[in-house]
């Protein structure tokens, strides 16, 4: 079986507060989904991802970083920081925004807790024990 390669993207608000999850099932994700192979970059994948499940048209989109999986396949991560307004629903699962430091309390994918923190550390100047990466209790 051919590895798949993977996008995963979210948004950011403007004080980098709250993050934007889909609530599915009891459980939060990223708005994510697989690349066209061969015919799309992973950047062109995030924007016709987010697009065709969202209707928001963010063209710019900041690199976060890459996983590889052990098959060989990859997830690239992307942020976009600024407010959106969030009126639609995906399938009738809704959209939210999501205080990032409730992330470890809810039920999400463990990789997304540490993703958005260091998303929110690309668009900060502060050291990361004072961006909230490393908080005690």
């Amino acid at each position: 079986m051919k590895s798949q390669n993977k996008v995963v993207g979210f948004l950011l608000s403007d004080d980098l507060s709250k993050v934007t999850l889909i609530k599915r099932d009891g459980s939060y994700v990223a708005v994510g989904g697989p690349t066209l192979n061969g015919s799309e970059t992973p950047a062109e994948a995030v924007y016709r991802i987010t697009f065709e499940t969202t209707g928001l048209e963010i063209l710019r989109w900041v690199f976060v970083g890459r996983l590889r999986t052990l098959d060989k396949g990859q997830t690239d991560y992307f942020v976009h920081k600024g407010s959106r307004r969030l009126g639609a629903e995906l399938g009738g699962e809704p959209v939210e925004w999501v205080d990032v430091f409730d992330l470890p309390k809810l039920n999400v994918c463990p990789n997304l807790c540490w993703i958005v923190q260091l998303a929110r550390l690309k668009f900060m100047a502060l050291p990361p024990e004072q961006a909230g990466l490393f908080t005690s209790g």
